[in-house]
């Protein structure tokens, strides 16, 4: 039973690295950069935070930094303030799972959109506290708001693809967390 638990743990963190690989991957690449394009939805973030409220116990703190540090500095982004802002916000999703377990997925989905916002938003604060170059407030607002909006295709193929389900309250009240 418990080497069960620890396989999924572990098969789960793989496979999220894996996805975010082919997902920085995909950003990567240099298709339709016209200066004038309307940003696109973060894909990462959404699937993590997907991955937070669905199966906690598979990510830990640790990993969902380095790879997003790991992006960060792929994507030219200030180096480790997405990451930074993300693992804070994974670990308050984190913090309330109880809550969110047993929530319709319209409440679910309206509680990970505000967090997207202020992760978004906390980051473009930054930037300009910081005297960087920031983007547009437009841009990241229609950015979160794309996000947002692919939460539930996201939620869908993680279930459908790649089953990932909400722990069961069989497997324990902290879900056998990360620490």
């Amino acid at each position: 039973m418990a080497d069960r638990r620890v396989a999924e743990r572990f098969t789960g963190a793989f496979l999220f690295g894996a996805l975010c690989a082919v997902l920085i991957f995909g950003r990567l690449l240099p298709l339709a950069q016209d200066p004038g394009r309307l940003p696109g939805p973060d894909l990462m973030l959404a699937m993590v935070f997907c991955w937070m409220v669905r199966r906690p116990d598979q990510l830990s703190p640790l990993l969902i930094g380095v790879v997003f540090f790991i992006a960060d500095l792929l994507l030219m982004r200030p180096p480790g303030l997405m990451a930074g802002f993300v693992v804070l916000a994974t670990e308050f999703l984190r913090s309330r799972r109880a809550a969110l377990a047993d929530i319709p997925f319209v409440a679910e989905w309206g509680i990970v959109s505000l967090t997207i916002f202020v992760v978004l938003l906390a980051q473009q604060t930054a930037t300009v506290i910081f005297a960087l170059t920031p983007p547009s407030l437009g841009s990241v607002l229609f950015s979160g708001l794309m996000t947002s909006l692919t939460y539930p295709l996201i939620t869908g193929v993680l279930r459908i693809g790649f089953g990932l389900r909400r722990a069961g309250p069989a497997e324990g009240p902290d879900y056998g967390g990360w620490g």
